[in-house]
């Protein structure tokens, strides 16, 4: 067999799949621009985590059996992000720049400016921007600045007037946190068909003898680091978990650089001045534009060119937003709800009614990325308030939402509710929620889902999520919060397959069982679809199985070791479009009973075993064969579907006559299903 994929190689040919809807003339301009700003954030992340990681191997001597070296794979990476960065640039100067001046949209630099427009773009600076610049450095007169992870700064190159031959460097923040990136300018001629943007970087560039009177400026130059984001606290198994984290989220702020990139028009005096000053190796050093930072792009101003942008879809009511009694609802039928297509407003109702019925004595939830402004936990907060007992495990090791969670476990604890945290040597990664409710007898309600408690996420990302009064989940429901509580106690479900404890053997007898059948000429058949497939062993078993028969057919956004061509019996796909593929479903034919799951778990091995999880059948008929028919739109998508192949962003599909695209296929369905209902 083939090796593996690096799981990092895997990672970037997905990152290279969304360049691709930048760089698809199909899809609106606005969009595509947005696609640009998505590639550039995950390129940020994946240096922050991955790289950093990577180089620490190196650093350690650290080498794991069957995989290139660190050092190899780091080579590699690197030229692969060159490649992508190339494509990345030439997308935006000679595609999408050009694109916008032909729609009425001219992004100009300072040399552009009119007069009158200088002018304005001077008085906006000594305005407002003056103010939020914070301290400005000049390299020798000051203290070495701290520059923060993931912000864009200016290089100044200064002279002194008086005396030529004496050269500065100035360091200015760029304040895009506080400000827009992106500043209008007045419409001279009056014709509202054209719009001239310049760039927060340039309205400062505008106005740098204003701040520097007693120089001459040569130039100025962005620069960005990305530093070490990888919090290490995936083993820690001793001591007060809740200080290490914050201590290592504190860290994350001043960790060492993994890349500082730079202008390329920056001179090569000036490049080792700033090389040497801020302790930063030549492989660190990388090549950039004039401008970092493009996921501020996500926040590009629209300017009313709604036919540059995909049209809306606005999501879905849900029937139990309306149902007479939620919870008599739920008592009588399951329900799924798929996000974004329906809204996140049945949840939140189920909540906000649970946090005010007397009947409602307990709520037990698993938390791990909350919203800034999070509903949810403001109903949980409402619900200890009114007297009822809120116990929430609050997973602290949730990367990039460590902050936020942290005040929202305070806030909790303020309110009287139990706040438990992080278990040592494990992350709870699960989606449910509880709640116990006092009718005639005790009766629990649970709630089960692929995606997170998190109302902004769930606008953007697809999940599935179950609501259930049937015995035997909610009782088992209560036995994985009675295994968070006491994790080292051994716990049997019935219905559910959890991890890390039982997943991966339930999954291994599901795919063993059509193996079986296969071998017998039965009709056996495998539909996998998550995020993320790194497990080896899990990766072997599915090529087993299509070796022996089985249909195999796997739906993977992101990483996929496996590699390409293994058995005609093994098709992979991945779909990029305008909503984030994030749900999980496990299909498995069973003699034709069709056994379908949602989950929160990716194939991958710290999901399987290093995290508490949790996969759910869909039972109903109804429900179940809502899924199965996503699953198949998946498939019989042309418009947004790539095969996996060998470098894994195979071009899509244009040679089939009837054009198809899931993510608007599920949501015509679920419209025709609600206007029904």
């Amino acid at each position: 067999m083939a090796r593996f994929i690096s799981r990092d190689l895997s990672w970037l040919a997905f990152n290279a799949r969304v360049l691709e809807e930048a760089r698809d003339q199909t899809v609106p301009l606005l969009d595509r621009l947005k696609f640009l700003a998505i590639f550039s954030l995950n390129l940020d992340e994946f240096y922050s985590v991955r790289i950093a990681a990577l180089k620490q191997q190196v650093e350690q001597l650290k080498r794991e059996k069957g995989e290139d070296e660190p050092q190899e794979i780091l080579l590699r990476l690197h030229q692969e992000i060159n490649r992508l960065q190339e494509q990345f640039g030439s997308c935006y100067r000679d595609q999408i720049l050009p694109e916008l001046k032909k729609n009425g949209i001219e992004i100009i630099s300072e040399a552009a400016l009119t007069e009158e427009e200088g002018n304005f773009v001077r008085d906006y600076f000594k305005s407002t921007v003056i103010g939020e610049l914070g301290q400005i450095y000049i390299l020798g007169e000051s203290d070495l600045p701290f520059l923060q992870s993931q912000r864009s700064y200016l290089a100044v190159r200064l002279e002194l007037k008086s005396e030529e031959s004496c050269e500065d460097i100035a360091i200015i923040k760029i304040p895009s946190e506080k400000l827009s990136r992106f500043f209008i300018l007045p419409n001279q001629n009056q014709d509202l068909t054209k719009t001239r943007i310049i760039l927060l970087d340039d309205v400062i560039r505008v106005s740098l003898t204003d701040i520097f009177p007693q120089y001459i400026v040569r130039g100025a130059y962005a620069i960005k680091v990305t530093r070490d984001a990888d919090v290490d606290i995936e083993d820690e198994h001793s001591g007060n978990l809740y200080q290490k984290i914050k201590s290592q989220v504190r860290y994350r702020k001043i960790g060492k650089a993994s890349r500082m990139l730079f202008d390329a028009e920056m001179p090569k005096r000036m490049q080792k001045a700033l090389r040497d000053v801020f302790s930063i190796r030549k492989e660190e050093w990388v090549q950039g534009g004039r401008y970092h930072n493009f996921g501020d792009f996500l926040n590009f101003p629209t300017l009313g060119k709604d036919e540059l942008q995909e049209p809306p879809l606005a999501p879905l009511p849900h029937p139990l937003e309306t149902a007479e009694s939620i919870f008599k609802s739920i008592q009588l039928q399951d329900y799924l709800i798929h996000y974004p297509y329906q809204t996140f407003d049945a949840l939140l109702r189920l909540m906000n009614e649970a946090a005010i019925d007397p009947q409602v004595k307990k709520i037990s939830i698993t938390l791990y990325r909350v919203a800034t402004q999070s509903k949810v936990v403001e109903a949980l907060i409402h619900a200890a308030r009114n007297g009822k007992k809120v116990v929430a495990f609050l997973e602290l090791k949730a990367r990039f939402n460590e902050e936020s969670n942290f005040y929202w476990a305070s806030e909790l604890e303020r309110a009287g509710a139990t706040v438990l945290y992080s278990i040592p040597g494990i992350k709870v990664h699960a989606k449910i929620l509880l709640i116990e409710r006092e009718e005639s007898q005790i009766v629990n309600y649970a709630y089960i889902s692929t995606g997170n408690f998190n109302e902004k996420t769930a606008k953007i990302y697809t999940d599935h999520a179950l609501f259930t009064a049937k015995r035997e989940i909610t009782d088992d429901i209560s036995r994985v919060f009675r295994q968070i509580e006491t994790p080292k106690r051994s716990v049997a479900f019935e219905k559910l397959m959890v991890a890390p404890h039982g997943l991966r053997d339930n999954l291994y007898e599901l795919i063993q069982e059509e193996i079986n059948a296969a071998k017998k000429g039965k009709k056996a058949e495998i539909i996998i679809k998550m995020n993320s497939l790194e497990d080896r062993e899990m990766a072997k078993m599915l090529i087993k199985a299509a070796g022996k028969g089985v249909s195999v057919k796997l739906i993977i956004r992101g990483i996929c070791i496996i590699p390409p061509s293994q058995h005609p019996n093994l098709k992979m796909i991945s779909i990029i479009d305008r909503f984030l593929e994030h749900g999980r479903i496990y299909y498995f034919y069973q003699g034709g009973k069709r056994s379908v799951w949602i989950a929160s778990a990716d194939f991958m091995t710290r999901n399987l075993s290093r995290r508490i999880e949790v996969a759910v059948p869909i039972e109903e008929a109804g429900l179940k064969s809502q899924l199965i028919e996503n699953l198949s739109d998946f498939f019989r998508c042309t418009e947004k579907r790539r095969w996996l192949c060998k470098n894994q962003i195979d071009e899509k599909e244009e040679r089939e006559l009837v054009k198809s695209r899931a993510q608007l296929e599920i949501y015509s369905r679920l419209n025709e299903e609600s206007k029904r209902n």
